[in-house]
Formats: structure tokens, C-alpha cells, sequence
């Protein structure tokens, strides 16, 4: 069975955080890079950043942008 664009970008991303790729604190690129990196549509990566917010591996600030919140196991910044 194929891999689902939401999951390929999904399994990319936490990959790069969990190796430290991206580290804490890391702001991400703008939606529209990211859209243009993976190929895939505003919806899909949508999705995929709020999943990433969920398992508390990114963080967004509204104005500001998403950040790498950090990885299991680091002690919480707040």
C-alpha cells in the first residue's frame, strides 16, 4: 500500500526534529516553503504541523510563526 502524502510529510518533519536536524527553538519555514518542499497543499501540511503540535513537537505563535517545541525527553522550557 502507498504512503499518503500527509504521512510522508508527517514521518519527514519528526524525523528532522527527533535527530536534532531541527533543534528546540527552530523556527519553521513559511507554509508556502514548506507546501513547495514536499509537494504537497496548504490542507496537507495544515494537518500535519497541528499532528506535530499534538505529540507537543512543534509550538505556534500566532503572528509569529511555528517552532520546534523540543524533543521527548528534554526537560519543558516553561
Amino acid at each position: 500500500m502507498a504512503v499518503s502524502k500527509k504521512d510522508r510529510v508527517h514521518t519527514a518533519i519528526r524525523a528532522q526534529i527527533l535527530s536534532g536536524e531541527l533543534p528546540t527553538g527552530h523556527k519553521m519555514k513559511s507554509t508556502r516553503l514548506l507546501e513547495e518542499e514536499y509537494g504537497v497543499s496548504y490542507g496537507t501540511l495544515n494537518t500535519v504541523i497541528n499532528m506535530l503540535k499534538i505529540e507537543k513537537l512543534l509550538v505556534g505563535y500566532q503572528g509569529d510563526g511555528v517552532y520546534v517545541r523540543r524533543k521527548p525527553g528534554e526537560p519543558a522550557e516553561d
